[in-house]
């Protein structure tokens, strides 16, 4: 879904006043070499609450009741999650329970979590130093333009005869 809004944008030649973490999938319709059928090395996905978050964690009626009643006994179970998958691996950090790790290739279920084996040491830290990356380059955005309604700021400089 991250994707959507800049490939609609980008068939429509719509110029946005905000950027947006997406990347469009033009240029996969249409490629004009090999490098442009690579769309994204990873992709992530992120779910969860945090333990503050309880009370917004959903109530339902039979028969979902025993699920959403374990979420609020057991908090834990629904803790923060994000999960980053290249071809090879699956990584997920859990804010709450143990990470895991998993290799595609040769575990297509997933059900070996290698998160613990030292073999994988130096995989495991370079999926937590790419998703900090990721997480730095996708938040906070500033539009592209200044907001209008901002109001011109007429003060002194400092040290000027009108500051003192």
């Amino acid at each position: 879904m991250l994707d959507l809004v800049p490939t609609v944008f980008d068939l429509g030649k719509v110029k946005t006043r905000y950027p947006n973490n997406g990347k469009s999938w033009v240029p996969l319709l249409h490629p004009q070499s090999t490098d442009d059928i690579v769309h994204k090395d990873y992709v992530v996905s992120e779910g969860g609450f945090l333990k503050t978050e309880e009370p917004i964690i959903e109530v339902a009626p039979f028969p979902y009741d025993i699920k959403a009643n374990l979420q609020h006994d057991e908090i834990d179970t629904v803790g923060r999650v994000v999960s980053m998958r290249t071809k090879e691996f699956t990584f997920i950090y859990r804010l709450y329970e143990p990470n895991e790790l998993y290799n595609r290739i040769e575990d297509l279920e997933e059900r070996h979590n290698l998160i613990a084996d030292p073999t994988y040491t130096s995989i495991v830290d370079a999926f937590e130093k790419k998703m900090l990356k990721f997480f730095i380059e996708s938040s906070d955005h500033a539009p592209f333009v200044t907001d209008t309604r901002i109001p011109e700021v007429n003060l002194p400089l400092p040290g000027s005869k009108q500051f003192k």
